[in-house]
C-alpha cells in the first residue's frame, strides 16, 4: 500500500526519537480493515538494530491478566501473576533493560483494544519511568472509546487511518480491474468506508460487472471473511447489543433515531447496548440531534450483519421497521423485504408510489421503484 507522506514522517520521527534515547509511544488508530496491521508491518522494516517484541490482542483473551508479561518472558508460564502494578512494571522493565544493553527496544502491539487492562497499565507505567531509555512502543487499535484510559492519555502521537480518498480508491480499483470506471470506484469507496482491505476483497470475490449491478440496486455485499467475522462477533455480544445491531442492519445506512431502532429490534436496554457497540467500533452515535441517532460504523459492516441474519428473523425485523419508519419509500421497501411471497396489494402500492415520484420529476427514484 501507498501511505501518505505525513503518516510515514510521523512514524520515522518516532523511531528516530527512540534511537536517541527519548522513549516514544505511537498509536495507529482506525476502523477494521483500514490497514493498521499492514502499516505496523511496514514500520517494522525501519526498525533495523532494534530488539522487537511483538504481541497480538485477541478478543476472547481479554480476561487473561498480565498477558504481555507472560508473552514477553517477564514471567514464566507457570508463575503466579504479580500482586500489584508496581511489581509487574519492575518485571517488564528487567526485560527491556536487558535488551537495551545491545540496542534500542521496540514493543509492537496489534489490536491493543483486546489486550487485558492490567497489561496495558503496566505498559504505560513502563514508558513513564523510561526517561533516557531507547524505547519505542508501536500500538495499533480500533477507536478505543472509554477503554484503556492510561494509554489514551500517554500516546503522544496518534496516526489515524481514515480510509482511502477518492483518488486512492480509483487507483486501487483500476489496478485490480482496469475496465472499472472512476464512478464505480467511488461507489465501492463509499460502501467500504475507504477500507483498502474490504475494497480489494470485494473485487476478488465478485466481478466489477456484478458489483455494478448490485450497486445500482443498493445491494452491495460484504466480503465473505468479514461476514464470517461479524457473525462470530454477533454470537459473543450481549443479547440487546446483538438485537440493536441487527435492527440497524435492516434499517439501512442512514441515521436512525435510537427509540425507533430499539423498538424495531425489541431492545430493552438501549443505552448499554449502544455503549457496547460503540466501544467495539460497530456503531456511530450522533448526540447533537434532539433525539440521539445511531447507525452502523459504515455500510460494509451493515451489509455483513444483514447477510448473516437468518431469513425468517430478517423478515420479522423488516416487518417491525415498516411499522415504525415514517418515510413512505422506506416503509414500502421494508414491506417488500418482509413479504414471504407475491403480494398484489403491495405491488399496487409500490406502483402508485413510483407514479407519484414520476409526477414530481424524480425519475431515477421512480424507475427504481418500478423495478421493485
Amino acid at each position: 500500500m501507498h501511505w501518505p507522506a505525513a503518516i510515514l514522517e510521523v512514524i520515522q520521527d518516532s523511531i528516530a526519537a527512540a534511537r536517541d534515547g527519548r522513549p516514544t509511544a505511537l498509536a495507529v488508530e482506525g476502523e477494521p480493515g483500514f490497514g493498521k496491521s499492514t502499516l505496523l508491518r511496514a514500520a517494522e522494516q525501519w526498525l533495523g538494530g532494534f530488539h522487537v517484541l511483538r504481541a497480538f490482542g485477541e478478543q476472547n483473551a481479554q480476561d487473561d491478566r498480565f498477558q504481555l508479561l507472560y508473552e514477553w518472558r517477564a514471567l514464566a508460564d507457570d508463575a503466579p501473576p504479580p500482586r500489584h502494578t508496581l511489581q509487574a512494571v519492575r518485571l517488564l522493565a528487567r526485560v527491556a533493560d536487558r535488551l537495551q544493553l545491545t540496542g534500542p527496544v521496540s514493543l509492537v502491539l496489534d489490536d491493543l483494544q483486546w489486550i487485558d487492562p492490567e497489561s496495558v497499565e503496566v505498559l504505560t507505567a513502563l514508558i513513564r519511568r523510561a526517561a533516557g531509555d531507547r524505547l519505542l512502543v508501536l500500538a495499533a487499535h480500533l477507536p478505543l472509546g472509554r477503554r484503556h484510559p492510561a494509554w489514551r492519555q500517554l500516546a503522544g502521537d496518534v496516526v489515524r487511518l481514515d480510509g482511502l480518498d477518492r483518488e486512492g480508491a480509483a487507483a486501487l480499483v483500476a489496478a485490480l480491474d482496469p475496465a472499472a470506471s472512476p464512478a464505480f470506484a467511488e461507489q465501492l469507496r463509499v460502501h467500504t468506508g475507504g477500507s483498502p482491505l474490504y475494497l480489494r476483497a470485494l473485487l476478488q470475490e465478485h466481478s466489477a460487472r456484478e458489483l455494478a449491478a448490485l450497486a445500482a440496486r443498493d445491494e452491495l455485499p460484504a466480503p465473505a471473511d468479514l461476514a464470517a467475522a461479524v457473525e462470530a462477533r454477533l454470537a459473543d455480544l450481549e443479547p440487546d447489543a446483538a438485537r440493536l445491531l441487527r435492527a440497524l442492519a435492516v434499517l439501512g445506512d442512514a441515521w436512525a433515531d435510537l427509540p425507533t431502532a430499539a423498538a424495531a429490534g425489541g431492545v430493552r436496554e438501549a443505552g448499554p447496548a449502544v455503549t457496547i457497540l460503540r466501544d467495539q467500533g460497530l456503531l456511530g452515535l450522533d448526540q447533537a440531534a434532539a433525539v440521539p441517532r445511531i447507525r452502523t460504523s459504515h455500510a460494509v459492516i451493515r451489509a455483513a450483519v444483514y447477510e448473516v441474519i437468518p431469513a425468517a428473523a430478517r423478515r420479522q425485523l423488516h416487518q417491525a421497521a415498516a411499522a415504525r419508519v415514517t418515510d413512505p419509500g422506506a416503509r414500502l421497501r421494508h414491506r417488500l423485504a418482509a413479504a414471504p411471497g407475491p403480494d398484489d396489494g403491495l405491488a399496487a402500492d409500490i406502483d402508485q408510489f413510483a407514479g407519484q415520484l414520476h409526477d414530481q420529476a424524480r425519475f431515477g427514484e421512480a424507475a427504481r421503484f418500478r423495478r421493485l
